[in-house]
Parts: C-alpha cells; structure tokens; sequence
C-alpha cells in the first residue's frame, strides 16, 4: 500500500515538473506584427473606421497592427 502511495506521488510530481518547463518556455503573445486584411479598398467607410481602432488595440495589446487592404476580397 505505501509503494502505490509513494509511486503515485512519484507521477504527480514529474507531470508537475513538465507541466512547469513547458508553461516557462512559452513566449508572450502576440510575439510579432499582427495583420489585419481588409476586403474592401483604402479609404472606404469600414477602413476608416476600422484604423482607429486598430490603432487601440495595438495600444491595449502592447504590439503593432497593420491593415492590410486587399480589393476584391469581400466577392
């Protein structure tokens, strides 16, 4: 009975010690540009719109959005 014990004590613990390792190696996100695609053309009234408020949550998130226009895309 003390070996089931002690062996399942054991399992804890080295899941444990993974579980720490791969959760301290994990980079904050995002870790690089996001891209943001806009189906419509530059200058319409959803681009407008939408570069406030990229611009807020790039502010919020701590990392750069771009707005990526590409006409054509909506169809």
């Amino acid at each position: 009975m003390q070996f089931k014990s002690a062996f399942i004590a054991f399992l804890i613990s080295i899941c444990a010690i993974f579980w720490v390792g791969s959760a301290s190696s994990q980079s904050n996100y995002p870790n690089r540009t996001i891209q943001t695609v806009m189906p419509l053309q530059a200058g319409s009234g959803v681009d407008i719109l939408m570069r406030p408020v990229a611009q807020k949550m790039g502010e919020s998130l701590g990392q750069a959005i771009t707005i990526e226009n590409i006409p054509g895309g909506a169809g």
